[in-house]
């Protein structure tokens, strides 16, 4: 993203010279020397002046081709004024004089708040002719564009539509004003509540008044006369064609562009290439000048549709134009699924400016021929918005709480996604994540995905059980065959429900029991199988039945062996996979040894030449980010190294950036734990830098399940936070969780942190927070009783967590409903039961229950006097012992014995 300064710097940059320079900003700053220099005897005749009887002219502050602006003051009403006075060697030229007067003709129908009102006008006058008109302090759009560099868009809705006001009252009065530009409108400081300024329409020099009432209009322009601003013209207009309102509507696209990005959509290296490429070029997407708007999108359908090259595809009018610029802030409290306006719009206004333009016959005949072929070959289009770009920009609009603009991007890549299905799923995953987090009906989706996950499943199980018959036909030689062909199909089913990963690890456990009894004991199919068994344990949390499944597998591999062999790839994912679980088991040597076992044989090892396994250099690659991860999550004081954390994720990054096929997904997650570890170095630009590179990295991919996104996605609010910008944090939490939840496996440390800080938000009495928190954790609830079992510790943590947040927000009947149905499922942890039933006493303190909640305190040390201290690993005696103090129940607790002894109440 373009820094201000360089806004500002590009701002200031020469332009293409208007055609009326500056012939009508009112200017409030003195003149310069030179000005005065250029003004010559005639004008500095009229200051000190007093023209028709009450004007006295004082000073200078502007001058056009066709006449001087002068500040003066009416002496009867002391008030200032603004005098036009016309060139004196224009005033002999008929046709000059008849557009002085025209102007004022055309002004002086004109009554509006937003236009310069004209007061008086004289002709030969004292030798003088001249217009007064109010006198306008304040700033022009240009003087505040080359100030600023870029307006906001809040502050560019605010001027257009107050500019949309003027020019409807005038186009209703039969007037188009032909020279829209920057120095035409001035903004001046208001006195009404709300500070913003009051925009004034000035110049209507080379207006036209349209015939009224089948008469015709003044005619003061030869056929194919030009006149107006060649930046801020239109395509009509550039080729002298007869003119309507629609043509001010084109010019006010380009004005609005200009105000956004500090540079006009449409420039030529001179006056003929700018009104050829007026005719035959769209402008570039806003983005690519502001990409901080987060309503570009918006932003650009509304200049494009102002812009269109053919004025029927244009606004009809400015007050259609304004409804539209109003509704980029409109935010009405509507169902995000209601008020999502579909993206087809969008998608017809790009495709309708693209068609229109194309070089037009007329044009080439009505400008120098060279210029316009010269021209012709360089012809911009604004491409529509493809699958990519939709599903990318939705996902960094929920990035930021934009769910409504998401919404909408997310429907319009839907309606690209077939019949690429995996591009189906992944939008439709966005949109159920977005109508979740926005308390909105997920069902629908839901349905739609559980629809094609039932139709994936469904046809695995097929294929699985034709398969196995397969398999149990087979010969002891032939059986190795088919068990690679299980493996293969057995995928889907590990990712679905408790049913289906017990069905894939039966499976598995009889294919592993006959490959044993056969020739198949050592071979590749052995090692997959165990491989894969061991990884459904991993998925179910069964880190050390998971850790002696990979050891098995990697012991298959080693007896294969074979440098650069099939069995040496499948040996380096295999170690990777056991370092993972014996990190999760609390084998940190074991990790250790296993990372650096890959590392060195991924040194060794030649390219595989088999399976199209990734190079060996990027194996190396692979070994160092694990290894990074290791000394940057391994315990303090034993493992833990943040030097040598950094100096791996570093390699990794450059062996990865330098690959001859990058891996996005690599890329992402090396990001990730440089961001991670720079963090705790408390190098916060270095952090927020790499992780937004991962998080937009993951974004792009349409399978990103990956709990390294989830953690991305946290650190970089993390390091909002410490930046000081929470409200850039939370919706990235919010989003964080989100996905969590519906990963395999979950995410377990990121999504408890993330529910503790999102608790935090909502304990410091956020509702916004507290109801986002309530419908992640049911979902969590959902999730865990589908893929961990209805009664597994998993569901009974969920029961208890959302007991408690009904019971902070007041709902105690609810919490003890809650916790009572956590209880009932008989949680296997003794330490869990005795939490639940410190919560329980809780509640009924609270719901004003003594009695009860007294026997529950003494079912709840009963409870403890039989467990081992050491196994209480989330203070639950503690947190039993505050409680019972708290209620001045001290005579009943009993002493604390030392770790791994009993508790001694």
């Amino acid at each position: 993203m373009e820094s201000q300064e360089k806004l500002k710097d590009k701002a200031s940059e020469p332009r293409l010279r208007e055609v009326s320079q500056e012939d009508t900003v009112l200017r409030t700053d003195a003149p310069s020397s030179t000005e005065s220099k250029a003004i010559g005897g005639g004008s500095q005749a009229v200051i000190g002046s007093t023209l028709a009887g009450n004007i006295y002219v004082e000073e200078l502050i502007g001058k056009g081709g066709m006449s001087s602006v002068f500040k003066g003051r009416h002496t009867q009403i002391d008030r200032p004024v603004a005098v036009k006075v016309m060139h004196e060697h224009l005033v002999s030229e008929e046709n000059a004089l008849l557009r002085f007067q025209k102007e004022a003709q055309a002004a002086g129908k004109l009554d509006h708040p937003n236009i310069v009102k004209v007061a008086d006008f004289r002709v030969g006058e004292g030798g003088f002719s001249f217009l007064v008109m109010d006198y306008v302090p304040g700033v022009s759009l240009a003087q505040a564009i080359r100030k600023q560099g870029v307006l906001s868009c809040r502050q560019a809705v605010d001027i257009f539509s107050q500019a949309c006001d003027a020019l409807q009252h005038a186009h209703s009065h039969g007037v188009i004003h032909r020279d829209l530009k920057p120095s035409n409108i001035m903004l001046v400081d208001s006195e009404s509540e709300d500070g913003k300024p009051q925009v004034k329409l000035l110049d209507f020099g080379i207006a036209k008044i349209l015939p009224q009432h089948g008469g015709s209009g003044q005619k003061l322009t030869q056929t194919g006369e030009v006149f107006g601003s060649p930046l801020y013209m239109s395509p009509e207009q550039c080729m002298g064609k007869p003119l309507d309102v629609r043509s001010d509507i084109y010019s006010m696209g380009c004005l609005m562009y200009e105000t956004l990005t500090g540079t006009p959509p449409i420039v030529g290296a001179n006056t003929f290439e700018t009104f050829f490429k007026h005719t035959t070029e769209m402008p570039a997407s806003i983005k690519t000048h502001r990409s901080d708007l987060p309503n570009y999108r918006e932003i650009d359908a509304i200049i494009l549709k102002a812009m269109a090259k053919n004025p029927a595809d244009r606004y009809q009018s400015m007050a259609e134009l304004k409804v539209d610029l109003l509704a980029l802030f409109d935010e009405k409290d509507r169902g995000i699924l209601e008020k999502a306006r579909d993206n087809v719009e969008l998608a017809r206004r790009r495709g309708s400016a693209r068609k229109a333009a194309l070089p037009m016959p007329a044009m080439i005949a009505g400008l120098i021929i060279l210029v316009a072929l010269a021209a012709a070959g360089s012809a911009l289009f604004l491409k529509q918005p493809g699958w990519q770009e939709l599903y990318t920009e939705g996902q960094e609009r929920v990035d930021a709480g934009q769910y409504e603009k998401a919404s909408r991007d997310f429907q319009a890549a839907l309606a690209l996604s077939s019949p690429d299905k995996k591009s189906e799923k992944a939008v439709l995953r966005e949109l159920r994540d977005l109508a979740l987090i926005a308390g909105e009906n997920p069902e629908n989706f839901d349905r739609e995905l559980k629809s094609r996950r039932d139709q994936d499943l469904s046809q695995a199980r097929e294929d699985l059980s034709a398969l196995v018959a397969r398999f149990d036909r087979s010969s002891a030689a032939e059986k190795i065959q088919v068990a690679h062909d299980i493996n293969e199909k057995i995928a889907p089913l590990v990712y679905g429900d408790a049913d289906d990963r017990s069905l894939a690890g039966q499976t598995l456990d009889k294919t592993i029991a006959a490959l044993e009894a056969g020739p198949g004991k050592i071979s590749t199919a052995m090692g997959r199988s165990l491989h894969n068994r061991a990884f459904i344990d991993y998925v179910q949390g069964r880190y050390e039945k998971s850790k002696n499944g990979f050891a098995r597998a990697a012991d298959v591999y080693r007896q294969i062996g074979g440098t650069g062999s099939e069995a040496r790839s499948y040996l380096l994912y295999t170690l990777q996979w056991l370092a993972s679980a014996a990190g999760r088991q609390g084998d940190h040597d074991l990790e250790k040894k296993s990372l650096e076992e890959k590392l060195a044989l991924s040194r060794s090892s030649a390219s595989p030449g088999a399976m199209n396994v990734v190079s060996n250099n990027v194996q190396v690659a692979m070994s160092k980010l694990k290894l990074a991860e290791f000394y940057f999550y391994g315990e303090k004081g034993k493992y833990q190294d943040l030097d040598r954390a950094l100096e791996n994720a570093r390699e990794a990054l450059r062996i990865f950036e330098n690959a001859e096929e990058k891996d996005p997904v690599q890329l992402a997650n090396t990001h990730y734990i440089l961001g991670a570890i720079l963090l705790e170095g408390k190098d916060l630009s270095g952090a927020r830098e790499n992780l937004l590179e991962s998080v937009r990295t993951f974004e792009t991919l349409k399978e990103r399940d990956s709990g390294c996104f989830v953690e991305a996605l946290r650190l970089l609010g993390q390091t909002y936070e410490n930046e000081k910008k929470p409200e850039l944090a939370l919706p990235l939490y919010i989003r964080a969780l989100a996905i969590g939840l519906g990963i395999t496996p979950q995410p377990q440390a990121s999504i408890e942190a993330l529910l503790l800080r999102l608790d935090s938000e909502a304990v410091r009495g956020s509702s916004t927070y507290r109801q986002v928190i309530f419908r992640l954790m049911n979902e969590k609830l959902r999730v865990d009783r589908e893929r961990a079992g209805k009664k597994s510790e998993a569901v009974v943590r969920d029961l208890r967590r959302l007991a408690d947040l009904n019971r902070r927000d007041g709902r105690l009947e609810r919490a003890l409903e809650l916790v009572d149905e956590a209880l009932a499922l008989k949680p296997s942890s003794g330490w869990l039961q005795v939490g639940l039933l410190t919560d329980r006493a809780l509640y009924l303190f609270d719901a004003k229950k003594k009695t009860e909640a007294e026997e529950t305190i003494a079912r709840a040390r009963l409870n403890a006097a039989d467990l081992d201290v050491s196994d209480d690993r989330y203070g639950e005696l503690n947190r039993l012992k505050s409680t019972i103090e708290a209620r001045g129940l001290e005579k009943d607790f009993g002493g604390l014995s030392r770790k791994g002894e009993k508790s001694g109440i």
